[in-house]
């Protein structure tokens, strides 16, 4: 990731357990979910920093994680007397840490060689300490809006965010394809407005300074079959002052699903771990860590399989598999030109063939059906098989 332009895609979601919490044994590291009139669900969160490279997507890994769990048990209090007390914690003490904390750490060691790092958050980080405390020299966040802010206009008026938008012109229109939060590829006509301000501090934070931010809208002309219309509004520290800036910000928003594409991956299109038979909460939090590092494989080997990646197999896969890869090749590729890895040994691109034939694909070079996740998560589990009888033979 040297002098790489980073996207780290920061997002949280839970691990539910209600299915099988008769059979768990051991509690810790499980807590409550959350709560409503009919039953309350049980399990504990994880908050991955999912880093991709900013130009061609390319998934690196994961900079931090953080795993989490709340009490069994709420504790009673009204929302008016948690509020109240929320503001009275410090930001470090706090659950909504996890915004802050993982990405000023990360950025000053694991990340701190690239060229620049964007973090790309989505609404519940909108929270002030975010704004203040993440962006410095070649650190950007990318947040999506969810308060309607007190802001200073350019002519030092105090005025809110929403009342600044609607005396604005739109920079432009264009169609952007997006996908919705079902997954499914959208297309939809934007219009686009763009500016800076300084936001004002909340009222509990009246001795902090103002924040210079950019800030993004983008507003569909028509709605979907459910009577709803695109609309975010997304604030920047990277300069906004034109409409390809402001597109380039939008883009990088959209790059987002990405983790929600790993998240599904982690629980119901993949590994299931909502569903593992363990009896212990401390294990299965391990497990999740695990599963992790294979989903982020599959997830390369998936983003390798056009050979557009730069990724070599010596960055996702130890000697001893990249062998054991070569002589599982040699079995899978047939006699014609067709029927054979048409990828450089050394490219990762030529491993995800492997991993996808083990599996089962034999659409080659069919851009209507490459192999996904599902292919590719069958094929490394076929692939451990093979390589424990082929480290024990060698």
């Amino acid at each position: 990731m040297l002098n790489k332009n980073l996207l780290v895609l920061v997002d949280t979601t839970d691990i539910r357990l209600d299915k099988h919490l008769g059979r768990i044994t051991d509690t810790d590291g499980i807590g409550i979910i959350d709560k409503n009139q009919h039953k309350s669900s049980y399990g504990f969160f994880v908050h991955p920093l999912y880093v991709v490279d900013e130009d061609n997507g390319t998934p690196y890994g994961i900079a931090d994680v953080k795993i989490f769990n709340r009490a069994f048990e709420s504790s009673g209090e009204t929302k008016a007397e948690k509020k109240s007390k929320m503001y009275r914690i410090p930001i470090e003490q706090k659950e909504s840490f996890r915004w802050i904390g993982p990405c000023i750490s990360s950025s000053q060691s694991i990340l701190s060689e690239a060229k620049s790092i964007t973090y790309v958050m989505d609404r519940e980080a909108d929270i002030w300490e975010v704004y203040q405390g993440i962006p410095q020299q070649g650190v950007h966040i990318v947040v999506r809006s969810k308060t309607n802010r007190a802001i200073l206009n350019e002519k030092g008026e105090r005025i809110k965010l929403h009342d600044q938008l609607s005396e604005q012109q739109a920079l432009g229109a264009y169609v952007l394809d997006y996908k919705d939060t079902n997954g499914s590829k959208r297309k939809t006509k934007i219009n686009v407005k763009a500016g800076s301000c300084e936001i004002i501090p909340p009222k509990h934070k009246k001795g902090d300074n103002v924040k210079s931010m950019y800030y993004v809208e983008l507003k569909s002309e028509s709605t979907n079959s459910q009577g709803q219309s695109l609309h975010w509004i997304l604030w920047t520290d990277r300069e906004v002052t034109n409409m390809e800036q402001a597109k380039q910000i939008v883009e990088i928003y959209c790059k987002r699903w990405n983790i929600e594409v790993f998240f599904k991956l982690l629980k119901s299109d993949g590994y299931d771990i909502e569903s593992c038979q363990l009896e212990k909460g401390s294990s299965i939090r391990r497990l999740t860590l695990i599963l992790m590092e294979a989903a982020i494989k599959v997830q390369q080997l998936k983003a390798a399989r056009s050979g557009d990646t730069e990724l070599q197999v010596k960055d996702v896969f130890i000697p001893q598999e990249i062998k054991c890869l070569r002589a599982i090749n040699k079995k899978l590729e047939g006699r014609t030109e067709k029927q054979k890895n048409p990828y450089p040994e050394d490219h990762l691109s030529w491993a995800s063939w492997v991993i996808a034939r083990l599996a089962g694909w034999k659409d080659f070079y069919s851009k209507k059906s490459p192999p996904g996740n599902k292919t590719f998560v069958d094929g490394l589990e076929k692939f451990e098989f093979l390589l424990m009888g082929y480290s024990l033979h060698n």
